[in-house]
Parts: structure tokens; sequence; C-alpha cells
């Protein structure tokens, strides 16, 4: 299976009592201690103070479905899926009185199909959370338990190897993170990545390189644009924290950009058709270590581009059996002789064959200026020199 982790969401769950606090804490067993709890993130606590008090609710009442809701979902936060149907189930009852009083039926759907698949993920299950998702992307507002359903669903997809569910799944996650604004835009990125690899691999349980097959001829230039993309959010922003969320996917994208690129030009004799033009804008950006010759004011030295020298890779003989293809991006610090050192993967694909191969040919390379550098008065030493290799069997 793909290696790809998704970040997991930490929720700010207070949000959940607003409904709550209103309430008179005499008259309704119960709520004073939900509220403590809250107020404490005590959330296990405090679901398990949501029988008790639902008990005292009047579900006659308009504001009793958001209190079922509020329930549903603290109770699916702590993964007491038993109890949190017990309120998603007669949100969602249309025979019921907090169905006939809901004012937000999409977001209770999706609520309910959530906990049902996140206690069995089934086709059924997984058929009625895709369904609920749909109808809730006609309104164009968006809510938290909209995004943590959809990342659910993509998530689960993906860990099974469902790769033409992905590609769905991946679209919907997407729209939802766009309409979060900026703050979601790497959890963004990070869906479409996951999309158009599943249109690249399009093959259920894929376990190597050798079983790709190629749906059609947009993965690469869509991967190209979302790396692309990548890049600019980098360049333009200089807030520390969301280029360290960048860089991973920065990398990532880059490497199986070319990937996909080596594999149409090998494969499918396809070079023609690969003229979109990978952006590397300021890669510096996107390197966490900082450049330890930074305080040296001479010019760096234009390297020799054959100095990487690919005769000195092995390509690991696994790979060349399966007819793998992949790239590597990696950095090395360079010394006043021109040795290579430290050696450090970007990313690489796939990640555990190839990305061995450059770490143990990379102490060999021996790097020169370019033609016409010798004498400057430039330095040849500096750290995170990085540099990309691609594999393929011509």
């Amino acid at each position: 299976m793909l290696s790809i982790k998704l970040k997991k969401h930490i929720l700010n769950t207070l949000i959940i009592a607003s409904t709550l606090l209103s309430f008179n804490n005499s008259t309704y067993a119960g709520i004073s201690e939900y509220n403590a709890a809250m107020a404490a993130g005590d959330y296990a606590e405090a679901a398990k103070q949501t029988v008790d008090a639902w008990k005292s609710i009047d579900t006659a009442k308009a504001t009793s479905p958001a209190v079922a809701r509020d329930f549903a979902f603290i109770n699916y936060l702590v993964a007491d899926y038993k109890t949190a149907k017990i309120f998603s189930d007669a949100l969602v009852d249309k025979r019921s009185d907090l169905a006939k009083n809901d004012d937000q039926p999409l977001v209770s759907h999706v609520l309910a199909s959530l906990i049902d698949f996140s206690d069995k993920d089934s086709r059924g299950t997984r058929k009625a959370l895709l369904e609920s998702l749909e109808a809730r992307l006609d309104d164009p507002s968006v809510d938290r338990v909209a995004v943590i359903a959809a990342q659910k669903l993509l998530s689960a997809d993906w860990q099974d190897s469902r790769f033409a569910d992905v590609q769905k799944s991946s679209e919907i996650a997407s729209e939802f993170y766009s309409r979060q604004g900026e703050s979601s835009i790497v959890e963004k990125f990070q869906s479409e990545f996951m999309g158009i690899i599943a249109d690249f691999v399009r093959k259920k349980e894929t376990k190597t390189f050798s079983n790709i097959v190629r749906k059609n001829t947009d993965t690469y230039p869509n991967m190209v644009a979302l790396q692309n993309n990548i890049v600019d959010a980098g360049v333009n922003s200089e807030d520390p924290a969301l280029l360290a969320k960048l860089s991973p996917l920065r990398w990532n994208t880059s490497a199986w950009a070319v990937a996909m690129r080596l594999y149409s030009e090998t494969v499918l004799d396809e070079s023609h058709k690969m003229t979109d033009p990978l952006k590397m804008g300021n890669n510096r950006k996107f390197i966490s270590a900082a450049d330890a010759y930074a305080d040296d004011p001479r010019d760096l030295c234009e390297l020799d581009s054959e100095s990487f020298n690919g005769q000195l890779i092995n390509f690991p003989s696994v790979a060349a059996y399966q007819g793998m293809f992949g790239a590597v991006y990696a950095t090395v610090d360079i010394d006043e002789n021109g040795n290579a050192k430290n050696p450090t993967i970007l990313s690489a694909v796939p990640d555990a064959i190839f990305g061995q191969a450059v770490l143990d040919a990379a102490p060999k390379f021996k790097i020169r200026t370019a033609p016409g550098e010798s004498g400057k008065n430039c330095r040849l030493e500096r750290s995170n020199e990085i540099f990309s290799v691609g594999f393929a069997i011509q």
C-alpha cells in the first residue's frame, strides 16, 4: 500500500456545549455535569453524561435537534458509536419530533452516516456517507462535521487501496477544505495529491509499481499543476508553520511528477505529451535546515551538472526485476574539496527502494564547479544542495 499519512484534526469541541450552556442546570439533570466536563476538556466524561442529560430534554422543543447533534458528536469523538447512534438515529428518523424540528437536516444526515461508517466500514455504510456528503455539497456553506466526514471517507478509501473510490472522495474533501479558506490549504493540497495518485494507479490493492496502469493523459499535467500551486503558496508565504507543512507535499509532488513523466516516456512512449514544466521557485524556502555557510560573503560557485553522476547510483535489482520506475529528491552537504556528505532524502517514489540507492551512492559523489568557474572568488562548500535522480529502464 502506498504510504501517505493524513493529518488528524484536533477538534475544538467547545462549540458543542454552546447550546447546552443556555439550559437551566437545576432543571435538566446531567446538564451541569456535562457542561463542567466540557469546560474541563474532559470529553470522555462529557460523553458519559449525555444519556442521563438527554432524559431531561423535551424533544419537542425547537432547540432539541441541536442538542442531539451535540450529544451524537461528542460520543463520536470518544468512539462510543453505540451511544452516538441513540442521538443520530433519532435525528434522521422522519417520524420523530427531532427530525421535524431540525433546521440542519443535511448536517444531521452527514453525522449519522459518519457514525454508522465509523462503527462499520462496509460498502453500504460507505455509500450512505458518500451520498450524504454529496447532498451536503449542494449547500455552499461548510461545517466541521462535513469536513471530518469527508476526511474520514478519503482516509478509509486510501488505506484500503480503493483507488477508484479515492478519486471521488478526494474531490469531496478538497471542496470542503476549499470552503474553509487559507486555514485548510495544506489539507486541500493533500486531498488533491491523493486523488491524482489514485487516478494514476487505478489498481485495487496495488502493492508494487509493476501493477500500475495509466488511466488517461491528464494525470501528469494535473500533478505538475498541483506542484506548481504548492510552490506558489510557499514562495508567497512568510509563515514558517505553513512552509513546514507545505514542504513535504512540495517534494512529494515533485518526485511523483518526475516518476509519472519517466513512466510516460519509457513505458508509454508519450514523451511528446510531457510538456508541462515544473516550477522550482525558491527551493531553499522548502528546506527546514539552515545553511551552515550563510555567513560566508562569497557567492556560490555554479556546479557542474554532471557532478551528480547517475552512473554511481546502482539501480536496485528488485526494482529492475519488477520493472519499476521512480524518482528521488535529496540534499547533500558539500565541503571545500567537493566531497558530498550527510545525504538526506526529501522524497522518493517508491520511498523504500530508490531512496536507499541514493543514500548509498551519495557519499561517492565528487562535486565540481561548472566550466569557467575555476579561479573565481566563489565558494564550492554549501549545505543542503538539492538534487534529483530519475530511475527508469530504457
